[in-house]
């Protein structure tokens, strides 16, 4: 059972908190709170981070989720941990594989550490809010007690500045490839209407084929550009190409 003096030291630091981050480790999934772990990510809206061993505390598909941190983890979660000004620690071990050097592991952050083992707290980092118990009872309590007060942080900043990073660092393969098929798709419409457009003037007559390969390379040139202004990427080195192609569509019109 959570005690008065854990559950007040707990909300004390959550109600000063605008960063706070939940970090699940293995321990969630060995006591068989992966639920629990859900419903009190839920409700207090905080971001999770797992480790390799955690994986399955969240649904790596909520939007809650940040997935794993560590060595092997994604951008934004190691940015998470070290910019959240309070560290929620859920039967986690603070392996040199997630924290690596220590003296720059979450630097700004208050450390709660919720666990069943008491000689895990306090091992490997300075922990603020030490809550033994079992790990689904001490979430359930907390649920409750937020319950029966009411209300929840307003973490709107703190989430914005996730997803900006998140827009930059797209997690894997699966991101990378979304993004660029969104650009591709503007590529490819914009030049197959140019391509049409013309296309149809060539039925007009034979001489305006040469003018096919210029507009259609500016229109690649014009979707780089929307694709910069709409979706934020990077595209400089197709712009680059674009004009490339125009110029060389130029010289083989006034050449012919």
């Amino acid at each position: 059972v959570l005690s008065r003096g854990d559950a007040e030291a707990f909300f004390k630091l959550l109600a000063a908190s605008e960063r706070p981050l939940i970090y699940a480790g293995g321990g969630v999934i060995n006591a068989d709170a992966a639920n629990d772990l859900r419903a009190f990510a839920q409700r207090f809206g905080i971001p999770v981070v797992t480790t390799l061993m955690g994986i399955g505390a969240i649904d790596t598909t909520s939007d809650l989720s940040l997935h794993m941190l560590g060595m092997h983890g994604s951008a934004y979660a190691n940015y998470a941990v070290q910019e959240c000004d309070v560290l929620i620690a859920v039967g986690a071990r603070f392996d040199d594989r997630v924290t690596g050097n220590l003296a720059s592991f979450a630097p700004h952050a208050k450390i709660i550490h919720i666990d069943i083992d008491p000689s895990s707290i306090s091992k490997r980092v300075r922990v603020d809010v030490p809550i033994v118990g079992h790990v689904p009872d001490v979430l359930q309590d907390l649920i409750k007690l937020l319950s029966a007060e009411g209300g929840r942080p307003d973490l709107a900043p703190w989430w914005k500045q996730i997803g900006e990073v998140r827009q930059f660092h797209p997690r894997a393969l699966a991101g990378v490839l979304g993004r660029a098929l969104r650009i591709g798709w503007m590529w490819l419409g914009l030049g197959l209407l140019a391509m049409a457009f013309f296309s149809l003037l060539t039925l007009l007559s034979w001489e305006n084929v040469s003018f096919v390969v210029p507009l259609t390379a500016l229109s690649y040139v014009v979707g780089a550009l929307m694709a910069k202004i709409f979706l934020g990427e990077e595209v400089d080195h197709m712009r680059w190409m674009g004009v490339l192609l125009v110029v060389v569509g130029v010289v083989l019109v006034w050449g012919g």
